[in-house]
């Protein structure tokens, strides 16, 4: 394959959902559990998840499933809300505003969308009945030439549905009080119109990091707990995404079914005409199947593939290899990793006060005796006094708290945001158990026996001798 000219994104997809094709999206994306939950009927679902999970391009094959079925579908941004009064302090004055302005909005895009033209200067109080009204205009059911939007309409006429979708919450989000109040407020408000308005129904995707912050403020959130489905992979999930999006770029018609019936091996030979199969590099990893040492290297997140095969592409193509080779992967291991470093302080700064975050991972580099020894494992002790360290030097809070952070906080943190790992070694069979924080919330405060261990994207970017090859120290993982 010749890299240099060839398109990336069309090869491995964009870091970025709405940077894809819709269709191209919609003939790759792998509709797994996560998929099929999120397109019931349930009123209100929040796809929570970290940044690169695929919030996203989940929630926009959602719209494109309500979309096909003609079911009236509408999008909203963040920049279509109207200006909330941030100093209002009366959360439940500020639902209540909510309420009335989201009824307003959905109206407003319904006459936008389908009318094309502006909404009537009007107050709404029931968006349902409201658009109702509007699809009872005779002129616009028999008239239109638009033959899908009529068939939407007459949809609309018999089931009186309304899907929203709310995309970038995040946009203008800075962690402060008033955007906790603000977004808190939102979701308790879209909580209310969902149960008093029938036929209203809302996706929403929000950012794990903003999450957590929102429940930690108001505890009411734990109302909304049911309607929560976490973004999350498995290894086998993002190992069948990626041979989805070769084999399309490719020109092969696969579909989800199709490789949701294979084996880790038969789908990694798939993989065979963009890379080799087998990593031949010193280390640990030496002779294991490059399926492997990705799926190791990334964090269950779709964007961290996409962004480990783009630059080994890229640097194939400087290299003019015709397949990615192992010289490639170990070329851009670093950057790689330094880049998933510094993504994890941009994704979280928000949660620590100051530069926490960054004082924080910053302090986990390796040390000059830990890289004599080699290892890169650490005992729940052991890990302790490393973080008490970092504490001792750096004034370390949560935003907005009066307290510094303990050890065991920050390492429930660090845990959190999948900087560190928990694992256990089965000393009779040699197996490996690793656990994250997605498989285990309480493991931290839990008498569990496991050790700890920072995540290998971050192993290059915290070494401490640029001489030694942190592949030395990382332990094969058996799937």
């Amino acid at each position: 394959m010749d890299f240099q000219n060839t398109d990336l994104k069309k090869l491995f997809g964009s870091v970025a959902a709405e940077d894809d094709d819709p269709d191209k999206l919609a003939s790759y994306f792998f509709k797994n559990g996560l998929y099929k939950r999120a397109i019931t009927d349930d009123k209100l679902i929040i796809l929570k998840g970290y940044k690169g999970t695929g919030k996203s391009a989940l929630l926009a094959m959602v719209k494109d499933h309500f979309d096909n079925e003609r079911k009236l579908c509408l999008s909203i941004k963040p920049d279509d809300f109207p200006n909330i009064k941030e100093d209002n302090n009366d959360n439940l004055d500020l639902i209540s505003t909510w309420k009335t302005d989201l009824n307003n909005l959905i109206v407003k895009k319904t006459y936008e969308d389908f009318l094309e033209q502006e909404k009537p200067d009007k107050k709404i109080f029931h968006a349902i009945n409201s658009i109702n009204s509007m699809f009872n205009l005779t002129s616009y059911i028999n008239g239109n030439d638009d033959a899908i939007k009529k068939q939407i309409a007459t949809n609309f006429k018999k089931n009186k549905e309304v899907y929203v979708f709310i995309d970038d919450l995040d946009r203008g989000w800075n962690g402060d009080k008033s955007s906790i109040h603000r977004v808190s407020s939102l979701i308790s408000a879209l909580r209310d119109l969902s149960n008093s308005e029938r036929g209203l129904k809302f996706r929403v995707s929000l950012r794990s990091d903003m999450y957590s912050l929102l429940r930690y403020d108001d505890s009411n959130l734990d109302k909304i707990s049911q309607n929560i489905l976490d973004v999350k992979w498995t290894r086998d999930d993002l190992l069948r995404i990626l041979v989805l999006r070769v084999q399309h770029f490719l020109g092969n018609n696969i579909s989800s079914e199709d490789v949701d019936k294979l084996s880790q091996n038969s789908l990694e030979s798939l993989l065979g005409k963009v890379m080799d199969l087998t990593f031949s590099g010193t280390g640990k990893w030496h002779n294991k199947p490059i399926h492997k040492i990705l799926l190791s290297l990334i964090r269950e997140r779709p964007r961290d593939l996409i962004n480990l095969c783009t630059l080994a592409a890229e640097e194939a193509g400087q290299n003019k290899h015709e397949l990615i080779q192992t010289k490639d992967w170990e070329s851009i291991f670093k950057q790689y990793s330094v880049d998933r470093f510094e993504d994890t302080i941009t994704e979280h700064r928000d949660e620590l006060s100051l530069d926490g975050v960054q004082l924080l991972l910053n302090g986990m580099k390796t040390t000059k005796s830990e890289s004599k020894s080699g290892s890169s494992l650490y005992s729940k002790d052991a890990i302790l006094q490393k973080i008490t360290n970092v504490l001792g030097q750096h004034d370390i809070r949560r935003n907005g708290e009066k307290l510094k952070l303990s050890g065991v906080e920050a390492l429930k943190f660090l845990y959190s945001v999948g900087f560190v790992i928990a694992r256990k070694d089965d000393k009779n069979t040699g197996y490996i158990t690793r656990i994250t924080y997605d498989q285990n919330h309480n493991l931290i405060d839990q008498d569990s026996g496991f050790e700890f261990e920072i995540h290998p994207a971050f192993r290059w970017a915290l070494n401490y001798d640029p001489n030694k090859n942190p592949l030395n120290n990382i332990d094969d993982e058996q799937y």
